[in-house]
């Protein structure tokens, strides 16, 4: 038996998606990399494989992929970062997290969109992790867990940069999800679901309830969404 997990891929509606001359929203359908489990190991002839501790981390992973050939510069002397982008495209994809590093000290840290939201109709933890195959010194990811069950929010690939230029290839893993329940035996299944009204009010009310009250948001995460329908996964 496996449990569910629905995802969908989601680009974030903002100013910078909807309110332009092109509508720089409806593309990550069409760019964006279906997920799939880690399979590095798949042709090695190495004995980790048959390591209960390691085959038992590694079976629920799954590669997030970037979704287009990136190159960003960060200019320490103006504190500003310019990418390879044309201007709309780049401001709907690459987000500054300011507030999150002093640029008179601190390298910048970055999110692109390759972004997903999960669901899941019984408590699950989502993992997102370094995509450690793939390691590149130019930057480093941002790791971050929740529940997917009471808390809907997209997760978004974030990274510090730690030279003044990265340059990510489409299709490149650019970060890893895992998931785990109170089960450390259950097995899960991805399953792709429609972007309704309904979600789309879920995870808007957790991304911006932490902005009014902030402890109450991780309250909910941890307890009950009062939200969400008795099942995401119909």
């Amino acid at each position: 038996m496996r449990t569910k997990i629905g995802y969908c891929p989601w680009q974030e509606k903002n100013q910078n998606t909807t309110n332009t001359a092109l509508n720089y929203f409806g593309w990550f359908d069409l760019a964006h990399f279906e997920l799939e489990r880690l399979d590095t190991w798949d042709n090695s002839s190495s004995r980790y494989h048959k390591c209960p501790a390691f085959t038992q981390y590694v079976k629920e992973i799954y590669v997030i992929r970037n979704s287009i050939d990136i190159e960003l510069t960060w200019d320490k002397a103006n504190k500003v970062l310019s990418s390879n982008l044309p201007f709309e495209s780049s401001e709907s994809f690459i987000r500054v997290h300011w507030q999150d590093f002093d640029p008179e000290q601190a390298r910048p840290i970055v999110a692109l969109s390759n972004s997903f939201v999960f669901t899941s109709d019984k408590p699950v933890f989502l993992e997102l992790i370094p995509p450690f195959n793939d390691i590149d010194n130019s930057w480093r990811l941002v790791p971050g867990s929740f529940n997917i069950y009471s808390w809907q929010r997209p997760i978004v690939t974030t990274f510090e940069m730690l030279e003044d230029k990265v340059k990510i290839k489409r299709g490149r893993p650019i970060a890893y999800v895992k998931f785990r329940s109170e089960n450390l035996n259950d097995k899960f299944l991805l399953k792709k679901i429609e972007r309704t009204n309904e979600l789309e009010h879920a995870v808007n009310s957790c991304l911006t309830l932490k902005h009014y009250m902030p402890r109450l948001s991780w309250k909910i995460h941890n307890t009950f969404n009062k939200l969400r329908p008795k099942k995401w996964m119909k």
